[in-house]
Parts: structure tokens; C-alpha cells; sequence
């Protein structure tokens, strides 16, 4: 198991919990899926739940996220294919991450948690660290 530390406060924080892939290689689609846990806690709010993410969009943002820390400038999302996590990350001018996201505990959107982080580019690090972990330990297999 790798995990995606978003926030570095354990008040205002989301950790994706990324377990493995989902179903053993067989060389059709479902290669790439990978049971993930979303556990949040922002202010008093917290949500856990399990979900799924594709090995693609977890190398696509690890992707996009190293080039946000290393320029600074942009912004760059996380939308996962089932709807359970989005995220957008975007620098402001004085350097901030801000972090607007939605977490749905269903694809059908019935429950959801609205939220917005800001931390210190110096706190990011450790997220970009967490994301690139997660990619190298789970690669794309299709």
C-alpha cells in the first residue's frame, strides 16, 4: 500500500490510501483499476470511503504534479473516471497551493464533500513525493 498525503495538518488533509490493483493482469481494461481508500478530514468534516482510480490518471497526474512544484505557475486536476475523487491545484502569485476538491462516496453523487486547502509550497513537497511513490510502486500495465 502507498499513500497520497495531500495537506500536511491532520486537521485539513486528504490521504488516498492506494491498496493495489483491482483484478490480476489478463490483458483487458480492468488491468489498470486500483482499489483506492479516501480518508479526509477538513475542519471538523471527515469522510473515508473506498473507491477506484485508473493506473493512467494516477501516472497522468503524477505527471502534472511535478511540473506544478518544480514551476510554480498553473494549475493542473485529478478527475478519477469514477467520480469518487476530483481535485484541482493551482499557484497563486504569492507562491500558495491552493486546493479546491470533491470527494463522492458514490459515482452517483449522492453524498459528497466540498472542500478548499491552501498551504505553503515548502508543505508540497511531501505531497509530490507521496503522488510519484504511489505511480512507481503502481504503474500503467496496459
Amino acid at each position: 500500500m502507498k499513500t497520497i498525503a495531500i495537506g500536511t495538518n491532520e486537521n485539513e488533509q486528504v490521504l488516498v490510501h492506494v491498496h493495489g490493483y483491482g483484478f490480476e493482469k489478463a490483458g483487458n481494461p480492468y488491468d489498470d483499476y486500483l482499489e483506492v481508500e479516501v480518508a479526509a478530514r477538513i475542519g471538523g468534516l471527515s469522510a473515508n470511503y473506498p473507491g477506484v482510480m485508473l493506473a493512467i490518471e494516477l501516472d497522468r497526474f503524477a505527471t502534472q504534479i511535478r511540473e506544478l512544484y518544480d514551476t510554480l505557475k498553473g494549475s493542473i486536476s485529478l478527475k478519477t473516471l469514477e467520480s469518487h475523487l476530483d481535485l484541482e491545484f493551482s499557484v497563486d502569485r504569492t507562491g500558495h497551493i491552493q486546493i479546491s476538491g470533491e470527494l463522492r462516496e458514490d459515482p452517483h453523487y449522492i453524498n459528497n464533500l466540498t472542500f478548499e486547502l491552501t498551504f505553503d509550497q515548502t508543505q508540497f513537497e511531501g505531497t509530490v513525493r507521496s503522488v510519484e511513490a504511489a505511480r512507481q510502486a503502481f504503474p500503467r500495465r496496459t
